[in-house]
């Protein structure tokens, strides 16, 4: 446990890989939900933690624990306004090399995070649609998500891809 979610996460991160290094990170912003669930699936594929940090800098903990952990190459999840770009500049001057896997809203980093997964070795054979206003279910999924490396696609409800959040463009990943 910590005091802030990014103590918490940096917390599970060195306890689960205790010994054992991760040249992988997953980086999500601590003040929201959505990126981080959709993360889980691509996490799992990297066979990465997921580690939370503030908006407009990489926190003390997240950069502690990509330390303890020896981490080189960081996963940005979300676009700019959810993970500066101060955040990527502080986890380049730590030497880590960064991606960014982002969409115009939380549906087309859901989506993108899928796309992301499968090119690194993740499964899309299943995908798990969860709703992002209700949280609870993605949560209990997410572990198995990571497990077996397969996405956690936010979505609402309607008829079309559109109606459910995503363009036509990223209906067809």
């Amino acid at each position: 446990s910590g005091a802030l979610s990014d103590d918490t996460a940096a917390a599970i991160a060195t306890s689960a890989y205790e010994g054992e290094r991760s040249d992988n990170v997953v980086v999500a912003r601590d003040d929201t939900y959505y990126d981080a669930l959709s993360g889980a699936g691509l996490a799992g594929a990297l066979k990465a933690p997921i580690l939370l940090t503030g908006t407009d800098g990489l926190s003390d903990s997240c950069r502690g624990a990509i330390k303890a952990l020896g981490g080189k190459h960081a996963v940005i999840l979300g676009g700019t306004a959810a993970v500066s770009d101060q955040v990527k500049s502080d986890l380049e001057d730590m030497g880590v090399t960064v991606d960014r896997v982002a969409g115009d809203d939380v549906y087309g980093t859901s989506m993108a995070c899928t796309s992301y997964l499968e090119e690194h070795g993740g499964s899309t054979k299943y995908a798990i649609a969860c709703n992002p206003t209700s949280f609870v279910d993605a949560v209990s999924i997410s572990g198995w998500a990571y497990a077996n490396q397969v996405p956690v696609m936010l979505q609402t409800w309607g008829d079309t891809a559109v109606d459910r959040g995503y363009d036509d463009a990223a209906a067809k990943v």
